[in-house]
């Protein structure tokens, strides 16, 4: 189905404000990073690990000299800085789109945990324990995403200028639930991608010690697949409501006054670059 909105005020794609936000949270939790890189550099051997093979033990190393800050922050802060860049284009009125564009702040802030934790575990010689470092990033990551979505802009108010037509036709009574129905993906077609999310992190998990925290990370795209997977579209009251199949989420909402036309036609799904919600 194709959804017409009706001509607003509505801001263009790029939100310098979800920019500026994104960047200024970046910039702030690296300055901390190199502050605590600074307070312990003094504490650091003089090769210092750099990496670490699958069952937790380092395998790479380097000298204590500015590539090493450069690698340990200067890589995450530019990473992010640069995804911020690429969610501020993201549009106000995608289903999610404050929890998008602080997801640079999350991936920084995650991070910059695992990096410069890592370096605090090697002051005086001691030993990384990786797990521990996994389970930091991811937790640290999704808080400081939790902190700044307050921060980014809201979807904004696309109530529309102009009156329907009087010849218009009307749906119903106010209050009632109109029109139902569920668009779904092929089953076999779930299964294979979720087959090809759980198979991995299945192998992960059971050949190394700590595979069961990557096969976490791992899990992830198989829950977003889930969510997508089925959306049951209902139109009722004063709006247009399509909710996802995980506890109906993915949630997206469209004011009636907001739409001007609404129509059906067959469609590829590569007319849209694959499977899932367009919003534009």
């Amino acid at each position: 189905m194709s959804i017409t909105q009706a001509p607003s005020t509505r801001p263009g794609r790029f939100d310098a404000r979800s920019l500026v936000t994104g960047l200024a949270a970046v910039a702030a939790l690296t300055i901390v990073a190199l502050l605590v890189v600074r307070w312990t550099w003094d504490d650091l051997p003089d090769r210092v690990a750099t990496h670490w093979n699958a069952s937790g033990d380092p395998d790479r190393f380097r000298d204590r000299d500015a590539g090493l800050v450069w690698l340990f922050v200067g890589v995450p802060a530019a990473t992010s800085a640069l995804l911020a860049v690429l969610m501020a284009f993201v549009p106000r009125s995608a289903p999610g789109s404050r929890w998008i564009s602080a997801i640079p702040v999350g991936l920084a802030a995650g991070l910059l945990t695992m990096m410069v934790g890592s370096l605090l575990q090697q002051r005086d010689g001691g030993e990384v324990s990786i797990g521990v470092l996994t389970i930091g990033m991811l937790v640290v990551g999704v808080v400081a995403t939790a902190a700044v979505v307050p921060l980014m802009p809201p979807a904004p108010d696309i109530t529309a200028t102009d009156p329907p037509p009087a010849d218009a036709p009307r749906l119903g009574v106010s209050g009632d639930v109109w029109w139902t129905g569920v668009a779904r993906m092929t089953p076999w077609l779930v299964g294979a991608l979720i087959a090809l999310c759980l198979v991995p992190a299945l192998v992960i998990g059971l050949a190394a010690p700590i595979g069961w925290v990557i096969a976490l990370i791992v899990l992830v795209p198989a829950l977003l697949i889930i969510a997508n997977s089925r959306f049951r579209v209902t139109i009722g009251g004063d709006r247009v409501v399509a909710s996802g199949a995980l506890f109906g989420w993915p949630r997206l909402t469209l004011p009636l006054d907001t739409i001007a036309s609404a129509s059906s036609r067959p469609i590829s799904v590569w007319e849209y670059g694959g499977i899932g919600v367009r919003v534009g």
